[in-house]
């Protein structure tokens, strides 16, 4: 099966070599002759603007844009693209672990098959590369709560849904906060990124605002998310980047200074 993964080589991160404090960058990308004959344009494009301009980009690390891209395409079920990606990512410095906590988060987001489907394919390239099983082993020590916060999310979660779906409400509270998002295979940081970008993904906008002020307070920041605003537009669709753009611009725009003047 031909797909973008199959013409693209393998980037190295490298550091800027004018500035020693500059986000890491990935190498040029080269593509074999003959390949995507049947579209030269969109060869182009790839080559020139996604792997040599957007790629590049120091406002998110090559780490994150992969792990931005694989929440997209896991939830996407672009399986073609995911042996390209999944080892790209373990290049760009996701660890085996990371990279199945991200299918992982991405399943309860988008849906359980479309992790067992990444999961697959994970398989596969983790064999290729002679990852071992203790390598994805995740602890059973679960990351502590934030009592006041999280008391607070779970009454919100039983007002909006424990009326009719109290079973809902607490597989919510219990298993999906109480349990997956204390695991360590993820920080609270990257679980928030795969879980937005998910999100966005699928067009969930209304789901988002939770989530986009959560991973604020989880450490992502408002370049990181313009960013992740540039590869959504690149890998799930300019309408899913503009249809996520307003929240997100809510979310992290900087607060109006004290007395300031409205236009």
């Amino acid at each position: 099966m031909k797909s973008t993964a199959l013409i693209l080589v393998m980037m190295n991160v490298v550091g800027s070599a004018a500035n020693a404090q500059s986000a890491p960058k990935a190498a040029a990308v080269q593509m074999p002759d003959g390949a995507m004959a049947a579209t030269p344009l969109l060869k182009d494009y790839i080559r020139r603007v996604d792997f040599d301009d957007i790629w590049q980009r120091p406002g998110l690390s090559p780490r994150d844009r992969s792990l931005v891209t694989i929440a997209i395409i896991v939830a996407q079920g672009r399986t073609n693209e995911m042996p390209f990606h999944f080892d790209l990512a373990l290049r760009n410095g996701l660890t085996p672990r990371e990279l199945s906590g991200v299918i992982t988060q991405v399943g309860f987001y988008a849906g359980i098959p479309f992790a067992t489907a990444a999961g697959e394919v994970a398989e596969q390239v983790y064999k290729k590369r002679g990852i071992k099983p203790e390598e994805l082993s995740v602890s059973d020590t679960l990351l502590p709560l934030d009592k006041s916060a999280d008391a607070e999310r779970a009454n919100g979660v039983n007002r909006s849904v424990g009326g009719f779906a109290p079973d809902l409400a607490r597989y919510t509270n219990d298993f999906l906060f109480g349990d997956v998002w204390r695991r360590t295979d993820l920080t609270p940081r990257d679980r928030s990124l795969a879980t937005i970008v998910t999100l966005a993904t699928d067009d969930h906008v209304a789901q988002m605002t939770y989530h986009l002020a959560r991973g604020k307070q989880n450490g992502l920041t408002a370049p990181q998310m313009q960013e992740v605003l540039i590869q959504l537009a690149f890998y799930a669709g300019w309408p899913r980047a503009f249809s996520a753009l307003p929240a997100i611009e809510k979310a992290f725009a900087p607060a109006p200074a004290v007395g300031a003047k409205k236009p």
